[in-house]
């Protein structure tokens, strides 16, 4: 684990994940994703939000409820086909993860 601040963002659960598998994705732990989430046993089920941190320099981005491309273009000073050069799968529903730098 590297000793940065760290960004809390929301990931939507995706079928098939589990606590370790969220935690790996995350660069964290089982044990710091508890943390984040209220200090008690996470029970997670698919569409179901969870508190995940990202590093400051993390080249992924975790979709909002409601943001838009606009958003990420412009947050990140991306053209669209830089963004679709990056995610070829880019659909934009919240919880989906975006690659936002190389």
């Amino acid at each position: 684990m590297n000793a940065q601040p760290l960004t809390i963002t929301r990931y939507m659960i995706q079928a098939g994940d589990t606590i370790k598998s969220i935690a790996t994705q995350f660069d964290t732990t089982p044990v710091e994703l508890m943390k984040l989430n209220g200090n008690k046993p996470l029970i997670i089920q698919p569409k179901q939000f969870i508190n995940v941190p990202l590093l400051e320099n993390n080249r992924i981005h975790v979709i909002a409820e409601g943001e838009s491309l606009q958003d990420l273009l412009i947050r990140y000073k991306l053209t669209p086909d830089e963004l679709v050069h990056l995610n070829q799968d880019l659909f934009l529903q919240a919880g989906q993860m975006v690659t936002i730098q190389h």
